[in-house]
């Protein structure tokens, strides 16, 4: 089988998994996916800058803090951060690596973090801030800027 062939074979099998995806998430109603390509450059290279050991995270949080407390440091972080309501949100998937999120309930965040994982990169709707979680040893590294 040709690569490209695999390329579009893969493509395909990750858009019939993207309504399934989609509805399994509580409290966030996805309005549309998106290529890297459709997501502004400049939010993706200050997002890249966050992942740098050179980059200092704005706020931290152990990862053997509660569930609840933890759910709150990611609200506070987005809130920091300004994308509250209405963001992009990174998807883990390779071909439609992001979602046009609406937040819609208070599940939102533990919706996410059950089904992407706990590094989770997010960008404006409108505006021009990203945030950024990363999952270190022992914490959750929070970055946010504007770009």
């Amino acid at each position: 089988m040709s690569e490209d062939l695999a390329k579009k074979l893969a493509r395909h099998r990750e858009e019939k998994s993207l309504d399934a995806f989609a509805h399994r998430l509580k409290g966030i109603r996805v309005e549309q996916f998106l290529t890297h390509e459709e997501v502004p450059r400049e939010a993706l290279s200050q997002l890249d800058t966050f992942s740098k050991l050179s980059t200092r995270p704005n706020t931290t949080i152990a990862s053997s803090a509660s569930p609840e407390i933890i759910e709150r440091w990611y609200s506070e972080l987005l809130h920091d951060a300004q994308l509250e309501s209405r963001f992009y949100c990174s998807t883990g998937f390779e071909y439609f690596a992001w979602m046009q999120c609406d937040v819609s309930g208070a599940q939102s965040i533990s919706s996410l973090r059950g089904s992407i994982g706990n590094n989770l990169d997010f960008i404006a709707h409108r505006g021009r801030s990203v945030a950024s979680v990363l999952e270190d040893e022992y914490d959750y590294l929070g970055f946010f800027s504007d770009y």
